[in-house]
């Protein structure tokens, strides 16, 4: 199954070439755009990734209502913030990490600990 967004921007391309529009490639980005930017995107990139380790369940619901990430719940999604950070990570985020892994649910201290050990490894 498509994502959405694809579906969108597959519809306006497919729209523009069989209409023989002689349009440039920025009315289709700004067609694209204007129709896939997700809810609270600007609220969401003003977070460096670790920050995200210090989310409250209330404040995770906030930046992510109306957000499909709402569906995975925050034990999930700190799960996922933690293999992002082992994979991508730096020394400066070694603090939240190993907080989380003392004090998060099993499921994110366990990845936090990975994360850790795949930072101090570099």
């Amino acid at each position: 199954m498509m994502p959405i967004r694809l579906i969108v921007a597959s519809s306006l391309v497919s729209d523009l070439f069989q209409s023989g529009s002689t349009q440039g490639e920025e009315t289709l980005a700004a067609r694209c755009s204007s129709s896939a930017v997700p809810f609270g995107r600007d609220r969401i990139f003003q977070h460096r990734l670790r920050d995200f380790l210090t989310m409250t369940v209330e404040d995770f619901r906030e930046t992510f209502a109306k957000s499909p990430i709402k569906r995975i719940k925050r034990d999930r999604f700190l799960r996922n913030v933690c293999v992002a950070l082992g994979n991508t990570g730096s020394p400066d985020d070694l603090p939240l990490l190993k907080e989380a892994a003392i004090k998060e649910c099993e499921l994110v201290a366990k990845h936090a600990r990975w994360a850790i050990a795949q930072i101090e490894a570099r």
